[in-house]
């Protein structure tokens, strides 16, 4: 029986995955650029094609509605790019989880929460004043909800952390110091010294680095154990 001589077509290639890759990344920044100029009302999955140089089915097909498509663009900018490498896995997370030192532990988290707000507070901010202006649908309000619950769960996790290495400090319980991570990583509070005070971004992570050790620990932030830090944005001990 003859055989075709055509190879097959390989619909997985190397190309046609970066080709994929390119143009959903042209998708996020469409997204993330959109939703930062005109607000979460005006923006419209149409013009983000448009803007991404693809068709609406495409984009569709992609992203089937626009929360999806935000929570896409918010997740790229919480970890800083669009590798799947879940954050607690990044070389910057991990070398602040394995810092035995209380001090440069806390400082190391205040340099990743200052590097996250960074980057994902011009999305952030937009998708708060919808939900406050109420132009929003529940699927923004559920987004903002979900974001709020990933970052309780991380405050959880960073006071276990804490934990691993040095007691909480005697007038704080468990719950008050998830609920002050919590608060220290909220993109709306490191806006409030920055935009809303003219705080530097390093004046604000000094601060949250000190807050952090004296509630946390209950000790002065220079007496607990070291001065040296994890740089929270390298992983880099200084």
């Amino acid at each position: 029986m003859a055989t075709s001589q055509n190879p097959r077509r390989d619909y997985h290639s190397p190309q046609r995955r970066a080709q994929a890759e390119r143009t959903q990344q042209r998708v996020v920044a469409a997204a993330r650029d959109l939703l930062t100029s005109k607000g979460w009302a005006a923006m419209t999955m149409a013009e983000v094609a448009r803007e991404a140089g693809i068709s609406s089915a495409m984009l569709y097909k992609i992203c089937a509605t626009k929360a999806d498509l935000v929570k896409r663009a918010y997740d790229i900018a919480l970890v800083g790019d669009q590798a799947e490498v879940a954050f607690r896995h990044r070389p910057e997370f991990v070398a602040v989880l394995e810092e035995l030192d209380p001090a440069a532990k806390l400082r190391g988290y205040a340099g990743l929460m200052r590097t996250v707000a960074e980057r994902v507070l011009p999305i952030y901010s937009q998708l708060v004043a919808a939900v406050t202006a109420g132009d929003g649908d529940d699927q923004l309000r559920e987004l903002v909800a979900t974001a709020d619950a990933e970052r309780l769960f991380g405050a959880q996790g960073i006071v276990r952390d804490l934990q691993s290495v040095t007691p909480l400090s005697p007038t704080l319980g468990q719950a008050q110091a998830v609920d002050l991570v919590w608060m220290a990583m909220s993109p709306e509070f490191w806006a409030l010294l920055v935009r809303g005070r003219s705080w530097s971004w390093d004046q604000a992570e000094q601060w949250v680095g000190d807050h952090l050790i004296s509630t946390l620990t209950g000790q002065a932030p220079d007496s607990v154990h070291g001065t040296d830090s994890v740089d929270g944005r390298t992983g880099v001990r200084s």
